[in-house]
């Protein structure tokens, strides 16, 4: 049975055995496959552990941010925008780099130099309607910006 990407749908784990197994028979010659003592077959993410690895990339904003002077905070629909998007069944967590880059790294990289934002300033990230949403606390005025990416 054949499993697409971006999928919540997990095949059964002796699915996965077999169907690696017969990859790596189809794949390497005999002499090569009795050199080989062990193949390791790591399990799925657990919804827990996808919501510690979208953590994590959030941390990573964060201590980026903090290093220019800047703070994060987000809501917990900008995480599961991040699982819901980044991860899927067949290629893991791979894609949730690329999604932090682009749908959060980049925009607020944009907003620190095209809005000539203050250092001190907090980056509020919500998502609606499907897109991270920004807003700017800046330091002096408490005043909010917003933007949608």
């Amino acid at each position: 049975m054949g499993y697409k990407t971006k999928t919540k749908q997990i095949p059964s784990r002796e699915n996965v055995e077999r169907n690696t197994n017969d990859a790596i028979k189809k794949h390497f010659k005999p002499e090569f496959l009795n050199r080989i003592d062990k193949v390791i077959i790591f399990n799925y993410l657990s919804e827990d552990d996808c919501r510690k690895i979208a953590q994590i990339e959030m941390s990573i904003v964060g201590e980026k941010l903090n290093k220019k002077g800047y703070s994060i905070r987000y809501t917990d629909d900008v995480l599961n925008y991040l699982i819901n998007n980044g991860i899927d069944s067949i290629k893991g967590a791979r894609g949730l780099s690329q999604l932090r880059r682009d749908k959060i790294e980049d925009p607020l990289a944009k907003f620190i130099v095209e809005k000539s934002t203050p250092r001190g300033s907090i980056f509020d990230l919500d998502c609606k309607d499907g897109a991270i949403k920004t807003s700017i606390i800046k330091p002096d005025k408490k005043q909010a910006l917003t933007k949608e990416t």
